[in-house]
This record gives C-alpha cells, structure tokens and sequence, in this order.
C-alpha cells in the first residue's frame, strides 16, 4: 500500500500488522518487490483518487480508527501477523534469540521481534492482545488468523 504523508500513524499500525505500506515519498524508490501486485493507494484527500485505479479514501481521523477501518473495507483481517513489520523501517522482524545466560525458562520468556535495520525491538503478544481487543469490538467474532495460527502451533509444540 502506498500512504500520503498525513497518513504515518496509521502506516505504522498496518507495519505491525505485516502489512507492506510505503509513504508516498518511498514511492518511486524500487520498494516494492519485482512481480508484486499493484500497491493500493491510501488517502484522506478524496480528490487524489481521480485517475488512480486503486485508491480508499479513508474517512476517520485516528490512526486506530482508520486501522479498524482500512482492515473492514479491504478485508484484511485474515493477513494480519501481529509485529510482522518495523513500523519505521518497513523490513520484516526478525525473532529475537535469548541470550545464553537468561535465567527465565523459554516457556514464559516473551517472544520478540526485532528489526535488523534499526535495531529496535518488539514484544509480539502486546501486538496480538491488541489486535485481538480491535477485532472483537470491531464485530469480528473469531481472532485474526495470523494469531489463531501461531496459538494452535504454540499449543502443539506444549503438548507434543
């Protein structure tokens, strides 16, 4: 997805949930991938869709708002992966491994996201409680399925 500048905090929020979004001065930079579909683009300006074959006017003023919003209209909720992106960089996270010395049992050690470009570091549960709380106020019944996947293959791994 392409971004106008006004737009940044909801970019960030679609980054954390695994979305590509690229504002709209990264445009013309070669971000996105060879063979990729064409990006849609967002926008609060209803007249900077004329011309442009995929456009979404989004209409509410907040960054969480316009995510719930973005996610509904586009239908989305099935491809969110919780902390799937660095909101600033836009490069995937990567896990983060323990360190050898930590004295917390990996069992309770909380799984973390780290981007390799910036460094800075995600807490992936946070990302999903608050993705889970959006989709239930939102209507949506059953968590987003990036989270109902990740929590069967967790249960697994604790039963097997």
């Amino acid at each position: 997805m392409i971004v106008e500048p006004e737009l940044r905090g909801l970019a960030a929020c679609l980054r954390l949930c695994g979305v590509d979004v690229v504002s709209r001065k990264e445009e013309g930079t070669g971000t996105a991938e060879p063979g990729s579909p064409p990006r849609i683009r967002l926008s609060r300006d209803p007249a900077a869709g004329s011309g442009k074959t995929y456009f979404y006017h989004v209409r509410t003023a907040y960054p969480r708002r316009q995510l719930v919003e973005v996610l509904n209209r586009l239908d989305l909720w099935r491809a969110v992966k919780p902390a799937g992106r660095c909101p600033r960089c836009n490069l995937v996270l990567q896990q983060d491994v323990p360190k050898p010395g930590n004295r917390v049992p990996q069992d309770t050690e909380p799984r973390i996201g780290a981007c390799p470009r910036c460094h800075r570091r995600y807490e992936v549960e946070r990302y999903e409680r608050l993705l889970r709380s959006l989709a239930r106020r939102n209507g949506h019944r059953d968590e987003p399925d990036g989270i109902a996947v990740r929590r069967q293959r967790d249960a697994q791994r604790e039963y097997d």
